[in-house]
């Protein structure tokens, strides 16, 4: 089984190789700029620039595509016409083929310290010292209004809060916070609330605050909630809010009641636990399959009336040759016989085929 991975994504090595790929395949690098060789298995992202050409070319078995985050890029959804399986992060209002399944965008690499969420016990939330948390850049979009009402919530009520306004490097080894220790605080933490980014409302930290049992707060436009979270009709079970000031409100509300806000942890970890799961069957299944050679698309199959007419059409053959041999060897009576069969099935290949 061979397995490539575009060497710049690295932010999301354990979540693809111990999540996805469930640590059973070897994994080797290869440069955006190069044109690699084949695989069963390749993930890569914007820069891969000669990407639709290799899938193309190649047909591997799954394309796990890490990019798209601004949208407006429908073309990827062509990969899906020459894999068995495309795998794709940020959902928008593009038509997807029918094999084509919206992943998490998981966690960054070393948040779980090389497990699986599978293996990590999430604290209850009437456990959790800590009310709201956020780590990372205040600056962005309307995270500014975010962080005030957030405060004002905690403060209010003379609650905790840890709210570290950083900006964390895209480089691992440069963590100003570690991975580890943004787990220790989510792990701690009832809330996490979930600004803007540059362009989507989808990040990293909404996966990284459900695997550690915190639940994510996002507001935003409903229409655009509905697209982004939308995972092949299992909409993420986060809370959602128009507004900063309505989601002070309902959170503050939610706090009084214990057992809801359980429920609510419960249900988001049952459901990234069950979108991997469903994944990873998606990627053993398409592993598995034969790749169809009748059909020009890779996956193309007969059906309805397709199928119907290329049965008649043997039907008719095989039909044609008892009548020869028929006519040949018997006598009138089989004739007469083998007439009004010929005529049953030239009449309904007449009716499919209108």
């Amino acid at each position: 089984m061979i397995v490539l991975l575009q060497d710049d994504i690295i932010w999301e090595f354990d979540f693809i190789n111990i999540e996805i790929l469930s640590n059973k395949y070897e994994i080797s690098t290869f440069r955006a700029n190069e044109q690699p060789p084949f695989a069963n298995i390749i993930i890569f992202n914007y820069k891969f620039k000669n990407s639709m050409e290799y899938v193309k070319k190649n047909k591997p078995h799954v394309v796990l595509f890490m990019s798209d985050e601004r949208g407006g890029y429908a073309s990827v959804t062509e990969y899906a016409r020459h894999t068995h399986l495309f795998i794709y992060c940020y959902n928008h209002d593009y038509t997807y083929l029918d094999n084509s399944v919206q992943m998490p965008l998981g966690y960054v690499a070393g948040f779980l310290k090389g497990k699986s969420i599978f293996d990590i016990e999430q604290k209850p939330i009437s456990e959790r010292e800590i009310i709201i948390a956020f780590i990372g850049d205040s600056s962005k979009n309307d995270r500014p209004l975010m962080i005030k009402k957030m405060k004002e919530l905690t403060s209010e009520r003379g609650l905790n809060s840890e709210i570290i306004e950083t900006v964390n490097s895209w480089k691992l080894d440069k963590q100003k916070i570690t991975p580890e220790d943004i787990f220790t605080t989510y792990s701690n933490s009832i809330f996490v609330p979930i600004g803007r980014g540059y362009y989507s409302l989808d990040c990293f930290r909404i996966y990284e605050a459900i695997a550690a049992g915190a639940i994510p707060i996002i507001v935003g436009p409903k229409s655009e909630i509905d697209i982004s979270f939308e995972f092949n009709g299992h909409s993420l079970p986060a809370l959602y809010f128009d507004s900063w000031d309505a989601a002070k409100t309902e959170c503050g509300q939610l706090l009084d009641e214990p057992a809801k806000l359980q429920k609510i942890q419960d249900e988001l970890i049952l459901w990234f636990k069950s979108r991997i799961t469903e994944i990873r069957t998606l990627v053993t299944r398409a592993i598995d399959e034969t790749p169809m050679k009748v059909s020009v698309k890779r996956g193309k199959k007969l059906g309805g009336a397709e199928y119907n007419i290329a049965i008649f059409d043997v039907m008719l053959i095989i039909i044609l040759l008892l009548y020869y041999v028929c006519y040949r060897l018997w006598d009138s009576t089989c004739h007469d016989f083998i007439d009004r069969v010929s005529c049953r099935y030239y009449r309904h290949a007449e009716q499919i085929w209108r």
